[in-house]
């Protein structure tokens, strides 16, 4: 889920029947059912939950007392499949893959001269 809507309680009821409030709350606002709610894992004993239909996960991003309730972009019955490793971009690799000659190294920075550090102004032609 990217976007969802993020839902605050902490009062005494059950986590069922605040994940219902909260579930109520966004169909009337979004006109859909939500699927998904990810709660912090100090909220739900067990790795995933079931309420009326919707799956409850535990996600430690989420701050205690706060649902992050809405509509799953992928079901769950589908794997996400594993990430790739990046490629290094063409023109990096072949900049790396080229040695550099010694005319093509930068020369080294001078040391700063030991010249008088106040130079007097100079004076401008036309300018009195």
């Amino acid at each position: 889920m990217n976007i969802g809507m993020l839902w605050y309680d902490e009062s005494p009821l059950a986590l069922k029947e605040r994940i219902e409030k909260a579930a109520g709350y966004y169909a009337e606002k979004y006109g859909h059912k939500p699927n998904l709610c990810l709660v912090h894992p100090s909220m739900l004993e067990a790795e995933e939950l079931r309420v009326n239909g919707m799956l409850v996960r535990r996600r430690p991003g989420i701050r205690p007392g706060h649902f992050w309730i809405g509509v799953d972009d992928e079901p769950a019955e589908t794997p996400r499949p594993a990430r790739a490793a990046r490629k290094p971009s063409p023109a990096k690799s072949a900049k790396s893959a080229k040695p550099r000659s010694a005319a093509q190294t930068k020369p080294a920075r001078k040391p700063p001269s030991a010249a008088p550090k106040n130079k007097p102004a100079r004076k401008r032609a036309g300018r009195s």
